[in-house]
């Protein structure tokens, strides 16, 4: 038999030993291989949550009662408004009688009225931004607690704000949640951590948001 036969038929035994090889069944311990590598390579379930956390610092008593403190200024300079108003009507109606001295006079003081109104308006704006500044670093150290609560109690591994997110299940919404657990830790003198404990177990109302104004406490970007 010449060299090139032999080639042949040593390759037609091994293709034929490789062919009857895979013919044959798997061994069951290698059957479960790939199984067991499965099922170690599964990642861990992640529990996730979404806020919207201007509505929990809007719907938080610490804010309500910061924001009705300020009510009575709102109210004078509404008042003050009201009284300029009234004197640019009263000097509308009077000034085709009245003589150019008086008018000029007039015209001043509701100038000077207005400059006055200007200036108290300024002020009062800059005191709700410095509140509002406070507030927002106050609900900060707040949120992280109760985060960290929910993460170490319930496992969730993320809680997002609903404002970055796209999509989400109604059941995933945590904000009426927090925003209570918030106000539990605003009306009493407990740790963060205590109090969240005891509110976990107890149902949660509904959220409720109060009225934003112009010259409301507002809340600057919360992480």
């Amino acid at each position: 038999m010449s060299n090139f036969m032999r080639v042949i038929v040593i390759t037609s035994i091994v293709v034929t030993i490789g062919v009857l090889a895979l013919a044959q069944p798997m061994d069951t311990t290698m059957r479960a291989i790939p199984t067991a590598a499965s099922e170690s390579s599964k990642k861990p379930e992640q529990k996730i949550g979404v806020v919207d956390v201007f509505k929990v610092y809007k719907s938080w008593d610490v804010q309500k009662k910061a924001d009705a403190e300020f009510q009575p200024l709102r109210d004078k300079l509404q008042e003050q408004d009201k009284q300029i108003s009234a004197l640019k009507e009263d000097l509308r109606k009077q000034k085709s009688v009245l003589k150019p001295e008086e008018i000029a006079k007039r015209e001043a003081a509701i100038k000077s009225a207005e400059r006055e109104l200007r200036d108290n308006i300024e002020d009062l704006s800059a005191k709700i931004d410095k509140t509002a500044e406070e507030l927002t670093k106050e609900l900060e150290i707040n949120l992280h607690k109760i985060y960290t609560i929910l993460a170490d109690q319930e496992g969730y591994t993320l809680i997002l704000d609903k404002r970055a997110v796209r999509y989400y299940r109604p059941e995933m919404d945590l904000t009426e949640r927090i925003t209570n657990l918030l106000n539990t830790i605003a009306s009493t003198t407990g740790t963060a951590t205590d109090t969240t404990k005891t509110s976990m177990s107890k149902p949660v109302p509904a959220a409720t948001s109060s009225a934003t104004t112009a010259t409301s406490t507002g809340s600057k970007k919360t992480k």
